[in-house]
């Protein structure tokens, strides 16, 4: 019986040595899942009325290179999407620009994959990238109907650009200067591939 004890009391340290080191040890992989939906109706004109739903769904996964032991300031970002539903501008509305931001079809794909290094007051970014993530976005704009006042039009339809739903390999560097105020410089692949 005591012998018993003692090995109880072995294997409960032990237990409570691994559950210390447990919560000191930062887990250097972040996952995140986004799911956004609109619901789109052409009560009147346009090419045909009728109702439309469509979504985007986003899986994210985040590695932290100072998290894992190697060195301060590394993130690698992997970012799978879906979209799925009608496309109200192209079958309801008929609008040149898209009804809704996350329009894009029935497709699923490789969104983003690239590398983060920060140095002090500069941030550099290689890799697939969304120009609208940190470069064409406005947060005020979400509250607008058509895609309009995110992307404006003469970028969007003129000038070749790895925008949403595309992607295209990018360099950004980003010089923050002081708090809120910094310079932000990219160069991207100027003929994204279509899916």
């Amino acid at each position: 019986m005591k012998l018993r004890a003692y090995k109880l009391l072995f294997i409960f340290s032990i237990l409570s040595i691994y559950r210390v080191n447990a919560q000191e040890t930062k887990n250097p992989f972040s996952f995140e899942t986004i799911y956004l939906g609109d619901f789109a109706y052409n009560s009147l004109g346009g090419i045909s009325q009728g109702f439309n739903y469509l979504g985007l769904a986003n899986i994210r996964v985040n590695f932290n290179t100072e998290e894992a032991g190697f060195w301060k300031g590394g993130d690698l970002l992997l970012c799978l999407a879906n979209t799925h539903g009608g496309e109200p501008s192209l079958t309801r509305s008929g609008e040149y620009q898209t009804a809704s931001n996350i329009e894009a079809g029935n497709i699923t794909y490789l969104h983003e994959l690239w590398f983060k290094q920060s140095i002090k007051q500069f941030d550099i970014i290689i890799g697939l990238q969304d120009i609208c993530e940190e470069l064409i976005f406005s947060e005020h704009a979400d509250i607008y109907l058509n895609s309009s006042f995110g992307t404006p039009p003469t970028i969007a339809e003129n000038i070749p650009s790895p925008i949403f739903p595309l992607t295209a390999l990018g360099l950004q560097v980003h010089y923050n200067i002081r708090d809120k105020f910094f310079i932000k410089m990219a160069a991207f692949d100027g003929v994204p591939d279509d899916f």
